[in-house]
């Protein structure tokens, strides 16, 4: 079945690329749980990430800000969050 080759999870390799992610935790469209899951495959293959699950936040909230019409103050961090993230991935200082 397609769907079963395109399962992320089992194309998790140590050459993946490093990757950040973050979830809010009041999706009902995609589970928290399938980003923990991700998670731990990258832990499994020494990929370098970083992941951040928030309380709150529903599915396709963006940037979180009323421009993208999905204010969460809470989830808003995440785009500060990554932004130092790639800062420490390609040694870059503002």
């Amino acid at each position: 079945m397609l769907r079963d080759k395109l399962h992320l999870l089992d194309h998790i390799t140590p050459d993946f690329p490093p990757t950040f992610l973050w979830h809010g935790g009041q999706d009902e469209s995609v589970p928290p749980e399938n980003s923990l899951l991700l998670a731990v495959q990258l832990r499994r293959n020494r990929v370098s990430f970083e992941y951040h699950l928030f309380e709150t936040g529903v599915h396709g909230i963006s940037t979180c800000t009323q421009e993208v019409e999905t204010p969460e103050k809470n989830c808003r961090a995440w785009v500060k969050l990554c932004k130092r993230w790639l800062n420490r991935r390609f040694a870059y200082t503002p």
